[in-house]
């Protein structure tokens, strides 16, 4: 027994201190309590599903421990996946636990907030919606616009049924300003809905795709009449889209 506590005497002693050391650093230390808050990332939506409901998009845990290991626990990263990977349609819940947050020993959990998420999933609704180009201004002297072509001249809305019946029958590019051009051009856009729909469904609705190719000719008075524009007709809101 002598000669095993004498071999390798000063290691055995260098992991003594450390020990000691580590001891009076956690134990010693005057313990803090404090609230982190987690968010929750609902991750792998089924395709032909759409998550609906008030879920909670944060778990706050109120945590104790000495102050330099809660402190550590405060600045790490912590999210609450939620993985819905094979999910049916319906409510689902996912209990929220103490190993999500991932804190050093030594820190203790004391409350949960919530202590489950309920997430719910219903099929989702599709529309298809024609793309109108937003075109403000007028092309430079002696020229005028041609024939707008939209590639694709549809999208798909994806989202509620409610949502999708109080769309309008299409849907704006983004603006593209011809203002004294001279030259055709070629660009692709971002589209959106209606403004007036937007507010009310904004963040609902998806539209795929979210970009289209819009060509826009420009060429010379002589080579015929104007052509007249989607947004000069009477079935559009007063102005040049949103």
């Amino acid at each position: 027994m002598l000669k095993w506590l004498l071999s390798n005497w000063q290691v055995k002693l260098l992991s003594l201190a450390i020990a000691i050391a580590l001891w009076v650093f956690v134990v010693g230390q005057e313990n803090s309590e404090i609230v982190l808050r987690m968010p929750v990332e609902i991750t792998n939506v089924p395709h032909g599903m759409i998550v609906v409901g008030d879920q909670a998009d944060v778990v706050e845990a109120r945590v104790r421990g000495p102050r330099n290991l809660v402190r550590i626990a405060a600045s790490q990263r912590l999210i609450k996946v939620v993985d819905l990977r094979g999910a049916k349609v319906g409510e689902h819940v996912f209990r929220v636990e103490t190993e999500d947050l991932k804190l050093p020993s030594g820190v203790q959990v004391m409350r949960l907030s919530p202590v489950t998420i309920r997430v719910r999933l219903v099929p989702v609704a599709a529309r298809m919606l024609p793309v109108r180009p937003v075109l403000p201004g007028e092309p430079g002297d002696g020229f005028r616009m041609g024939e707008v072509t939209i590639k694709p001249d549809k999208v798909r809305a994806e989202g509620l049924p409610d949502d999708l019946a109080a769309l309008e029958k299409w849907v704006w590019t983004k603006p593209i300003d011809i203002h004294g051009i001279k030259r055709s051009i070629r660009v692709k856009v971002p589209v959106r809905l209606v403004w007036a729909r937007e507010r009310k469904v904004a963040g609902r609705v998806e539209l795929k795709p979210a970009e289209v190719e819009v060509v826009v000719p420009i060429i010379p008075l002589e080579d015929g009449p104007p052509v007249r524009r989607h947004n000069d007709t009477r079935d559009t809101p007063v102005g040049s889209g949103p």
